[in-house]
């Protein structure tokens, strides 16, 4: 949304904050994760895609970690056919849901939405902005084999 907002002269003007954030996590000395939208200046980045986990919504979001990961490929060809067409597609198999801005006019309604990322705690406004907690998740289990590991040094 952003590039389109600057190819409209509104795009609103942000801090670039990552360098300065990644410097002081990065003196911790401890293990940390950076997330972004693609595009952003990341350090060897995952990207991670709700359908890589087969969630209803195509959510690109990049990693940048101080300890290894991998990056699962994209899961986009997957058209869900056990579930019947969002009513909104006249017919087409699609099932993502788009999960951005405020909803209107796209016909996908809050349960939509809910399913889609696998939250269903949030409004509508946070989850615009959310990341699925699948990504956590798989996250999570590469920072517990880093911990485990003992290569960690604090």
């Amino acid at each position: 949304m952003r590039k389109l907002n600057i190819s409209q002269g509104i795009a609103k003007d942000y801090p670039r904050l990552i360098e300065p954030i990644r410097k002081r996590l990065v003196e911790t000395g401890k293990p940390y994760i950076i997330e972004n939208t693609p595009g952003a200046p990341l350090i060897e980045p995952i990207m991670l895609c709700g359908s890589s986990f087969g969630l209803l919504v195509r959510r690109h979001r990049l990693f940048e970690a101080n300890f290894a990961m991998f990056q699962l490929p994209c899961a986009h060809y997957n058209d869900v056919a056990d579930k019947p067409p969002l009513h909104r597609l006249q017919g087409k198999k699609s099932r993502v849901v788009g999960c951005y801005g405020h909803g209107r006019g796209k016909g996908d309604n809050m349960a939509l939405w809910s399913e889609a990322m696998g939250i269903t705690w949030m409004t509508r406004e946070e989850l615009s902005q959310a990341i699925p907690p699948a990504y956590t998740e798989y996250i999570g289990k590469y920072l517990i084999k880093y911990m485990e590991s003992g290569e960690n040094t604090f």
